[in-house]
């Protein structure tokens, strides 16, 4: 009689212990976990090469030059060249070289300009590049550029001209960045390239 009285109590005092601990457990506030959007992934470090690469742009097409302001492209004149030759009939002199209409650039640029163009073929950019002082002609309304001339009789001579401008090169992307060697006086300007392209500026 007291065994099972002994296990009634036990089990009385076990269940009163389960029933609290059900309670106390009822009681507790449940945690929410707050619906928190994920933080944006860092940025990834602006390196030198990546800035360099940011800030290159390059001319589209081959052989077409472009003046150089600001890591921009401005368009130069696009001209078309037209060959000419000239002679004096007392002396025998004759002059051969090419000309452009309009007797002056639309397209101004400072003394000290930089300029790119993405060349049509490897080499030496001093023989597929070339930069030419223009002599206006403004009854005419044209530009002319001197190639050379000849100069009559028995001893006649071959004279090349010396209009071309002294260039500085270095590499810009695939692309080719060209600048005058000193300051440009003023005056009319002629690019020409390897390509076949013929572009004007002026300097004031």
């Amino acid at each position: 009689m007291k065994k099972f009285t002994f296990l009634a109590i036990v089990i009385s005092i076990v269940g009163l212990s389960n029933v609290g601990a059900q309670s106390n457990k009822q009681q507790q506030p449940q945690q929410v976990t707050p619906n928190v959007a994920p933080a944006p992934a860092a940025p990834a470090p602006d390196t030198k090469e990546n800035s360099q690469q940011a800030t290159i742009v390059e001319p589209e097409w081959p052989d077409v030059a472009y003046l150089f302001v600001e890591g921009k492209l401005v368009p130069l004149e696009a001209v078309e060249l037209r060959p000419e030759m000239k002679s004096k009939a007392l002396s025998g002199e004759t002059s051969f070289g090419y000309f452009v209409s309009g007797a002056t650039s639309p397209i101004k640029v400072p003394s000290q300009s930089k300029f790119v163009v993405k060349l049509s073929r490897d080499g030496n950019p001093a023989k597929l590049v070339n930069v030419d002082r223009l002599t206006p002609d403004i009854k005419a309304g044209i530009r002319r550029v001197a190639v050379a001339k000849v100069t009559g009789g028995f001893s006649s001579k071959y004279i090349q001209a010396n209009t071309s401008v002294e260039l500085l090169f270095s590499r810009y992307g695939s692309s080719l960045w060209f600048s005058p060697a000193s300051p440009l006086s003023p005056g009319e300007y002629l690019v020409t390239t390897v390509g076949g392209g013929a572009y004007c500026f002026k300097v004031e």
